[in-house]
């Protein structure tokens, strides 16, 4: 079987994708998945492919309520909320989501 989630998950993908074990990589979110291939210096070898969507993808948080308290997810929620008003924030994952179309 292989690990699908965990450390380094789009790194080991890559890795995976370059000695022929996998033949593609999902990533609804090509933030993270541009910026690890931009580390590997790998961007010669690999091709995205955007995939559209009819509709946006949605992204959720979820924190376990064994481990996670109420205030530090309300916490969160407010740093998130802020973080989204933000021009800074929105303008630095605009320049990461253009970046990601490039390839």
């Amino acid at each position: 079987y292989d690990l699908i989630a965990g450390e380094q998950l789009f790194q080991r993908n890559v890795e995976k994708l370059l000695i022929g074990r996998i033949d593609a990589i999902y990533a609804p979110l090509t933030i993270a998945l541009v910026n690890i291939i931009k580390q590997m210096d790998v961007s010669d070898k690999i091709k995205l492919v955007p995939i559209e969507f009819l509709d946006p993808v949605l992204i959720y948080t979820v924190f376990s309520k064994e481990t996670v308290s109420e205030t530090v997810v309300a916490k969160y929620n407010k740093a998130l909320k802020a973080a989204n008003k933000e021009q800074k924030y929105k303008d630095y994952v605009k320049t990461y989501q253009s970046g990601s179309n490039s390839n």
